[in-house]
C-alpha cells in the first residue's frame, strides 16, 4: 500500500506542478502585456507630446489663443450631441455618393443642353429673340411717349385715309409678313 500511496501522491506532485506551471507561464504572459502596454503608453505619450508641442506652435503662429475652458466646453458640446454629429457625417456621405452618381448624369445633361442651344444658335432662333427684343423695347418707348391724355378720336373714313399713309402700310405689311412667318414655323411641323 505504500507504494500505492507514494504513486498517489507523486501523480498530485506532478499536477500540481503542472498547474503551477500554466499558472507561471500565464503570469508571464500578463507580465509582457502589460509591458507592452507600457511601451504603447510610452510611445503614446511621445507621439502626444510632439503633437502638442507642434499644435502650441502653430497656434502662437498663427497668433491663436485657446482658453481651456473654451476646449472644455466645445469637448462636452460634441459629447452631449454625439448622434447629431454622427448623422451629419451620414448626410455628408450620403450627399458625396449622391454626387458621385448624379455627376456623370450632369455631366450628360450639360453637353445635351449646349448641343440644343448650339442647334438653336444654328437656325438663329437667337437672333430672332434679339430682333423681337429691339422690337418690343421700340413698342415700349412708343408707349410710354404717347400722352394718353390727347388721343384723337378716328371714325371710320379717318381710319380708311389713314390705312393709306405709308407708316400704316409699313406697318400692316411687317404684320401680315410676321403672322405668315410665325404660321409656316408653328403649323408646317
Amino acid at each position: 500500500m505504500n507504494e500505492m500511496s507514494d504513486t498517489n501522491i507523486q501523480n498530485q506532485i506532478d499536477g500540481l506542478n503542472s498547474k503551477l506551471d500554466l499558472l507561471l507561464e500565464y503570469v508571464n504572459e500578463q507580465k509582457l502585456k502589460s509591458e507592452t502596454i507600457e511601451d504603447l503608453i510610452a510611445d503614446v505619450s511621445i507621439i502626444g507630446k510632439d503633437m502638442y508641442d507642434s499644435t502650441v506652435e502653430e497656434l502662437e503662429i498663427q497668433h491663436v489663443e485657446i482658453e481651456p475652458a473654451e476646449l472644455t466646453h466645445l469637448g462636452i458640446i460634441f459629447l452631449r450631441n454625439i448622434k447629431t454629429f454622427i448623422t451629419l457625417m451620414n448626410t455628408m456621405e450620403s450627399v458625396v455618393d449622391l454626387m458621385k452618381e448624379v455627376g456623370p448624369i450632369a455631366n450628360e445633361v450639360i453637353i445635351d443642353v449646349s448641343k440644343k442651344l448650339g442647334e438653336f444658335e444654328d437656325k438663329g432662333y437667337f437672333d430672332m429673340i434679339s430682333d423681337l427684343m429691339a422690337t418690343m423695347d421700340n413698342a415700349v418707348k412708343v408707349y410710354s411717349s404717347i400722352d394718353s391724355d390727347h388721343i384723337p378720336q378716328y371714325g371710320l373714313w379717318r381710319t380708311i385715309k389713314e390705312m393709306n399713309s405709308p407708316e400704316m402700310k409699313k406697318s400692316l405689311g411687317f404684320m401680315m409678313t410676321f403672322m405668315k412667318e410665325f404660321s409656316k414655323t408653328t403649323f408646317n411641323k
